[in-house]
């Protein structure tokens, strides 16, 4: 529910898992709902945040992109996109 009244429509989910010591994204993709358009006025909010070492999140199979090593620092987020409708 938003302050004075209305509610939030998701637009787009994006998630990203940066290597903040290789200065690289693993993995960054967004998700859209085609139901928005470009004149809708859209927020940006960040809804989750978590930091963890590389290497105790993949197994011993696991390829290093170049540039990554075991002991580099990630932050892995979640971001949603919506409009709001009063």
């Amino acid at each position: 529910q938003v302050s004075g009244g209305g509610h939030l429509v998701l637009v787009a989910l994006r998630y990203s898992v940066v290597d903040d010591t290789a200065g690289i994204a693993l993995e960054d993709e967004t998700l859209r709902h085609g139901a928005a358009h470009a004149q809708q006025q859209q927020v940006t909010c960040e809804v989750a945040s978590q930091h963890a070492v590389l290497g105790e999140l993949v197994d011993a199979t696991f390829v290093y992109p170049p540039g990554a090593a075991p002991t580099d620092l990630l932050t892995m987020s979640v971001h949603a996109v919506v409009v709001p409708v009063r």
